[in-house]
């Protein structure tokens, strides 16, 4: 985003997919300065939001989640981060069950990929998927931004 001083979904930088329902856009979980309503997903056991990186691979050591700013919110409380080169095969980053840091409008968490689960390898995909009910026990992602932290390399 600083390199490109712009939305780098709208750019064409990266590509942003999911189960998006009606309520914010995919531009918007890049937008740091996005005040509108917060992305959320269909209800759906598999909601995900998946960022391609194109051209780049990244290799994640850390990422950063705003909660929803809804009046009436579905906060995230179990998901995983994982990584993939070509969309088939998935490697679990990080997970959470029943975490409840998220669970307070517009607030922002950072996330530490342990050492452990840290890999070495870049990937061209890094998706976040539910992989449990949220706050009012729906299946809907519901996040205002999200941020990735590690190292950039050209693909």
């Amino acid at each position: 985003t600083k390199n490109y001083n712009t939305n780098i979904n709208d750019k064409g930088v990266i590509s942003i997919s999911g189960n998006r329902s009606c309520n914010g856009t995919y531009s918007s979980l890049v937008d740091y300065n996005y005040s509108g309503l917060s992305y959320r997903s269909y209800d759906d056991r598999n909601s995900y939001i998946c960022f391609d990186f194109k051209d780049h691979c990244i290799s994640l050591s850390a990422y950063s989640i705003k909660s929803s700013n809804h009046s009436s919110p579905d906060f995230l409380k179990s998901w995983v981060i994982e990584g993939s080169n070509g969309e088939n095969e998935w490697i679990e980053l990080d997970s959470h069950t029943n975490e409840e840091t998220l669970c307070t409008s517009s607030i922002i968490r950072t996330f530490h990929i342990c050492k452990e689960k840290r890999i070495k390898q870049p990937f061209k995909f890094i998706r976040i998927r539910i992989t449990g009910l949220n706050s009012r026990n729906y299946y809907y992602i519901e996040i205002t931004n999200i941020e990735f932290f590690g190292k950039y390399y050209k693909h």
